[in-house]
């Protein structure tokens, strides 16, 4: 396993190289779409980010309280080792 950094240029949006490298190197980590979005949302269908062991994000995947969320739901995922799909709904202020 490589211990070169992991790079990745959101304006470069290049998305399936930043996959290709983390496959290479051998690392785990979740890759969260968005599928389906009602109502207003920051983020798009499509939009896509890595997640990395350490919590970090690379990539775009709506706003601080949906991340969190999809966050914690990647790490238990890497624990399982099960994918999974989350329905993050907002009721008012609050995510649920």
């Amino acid at each position: 396993m490589s211990s070169s950094p992991i790079r990745y240029d959101e304006s470069f949006h290049d998305f399936f190289r930043l996959v290709e490298s983390l496959l290479v190197k051998e690392l785990e980590f979740v890759v969260a779409t968005v599928v389906s979005v009602k109502g207003s949302a920051v983020a798009k269908v499509g939009a896509k980010g890595v997640i990395l062991p350490d919590g970090r994000v690379l990539g775009w995947l709506g706003g601080w309280c949906s991340e969190n969320a999809v966050v914690l739901a990647a790490l238990d995922t890497l624990r399982r080792g099960s994918p999974r799909l989350l329905k993050l709904v907002m009721s008012g202020s609050e995510l649920r």
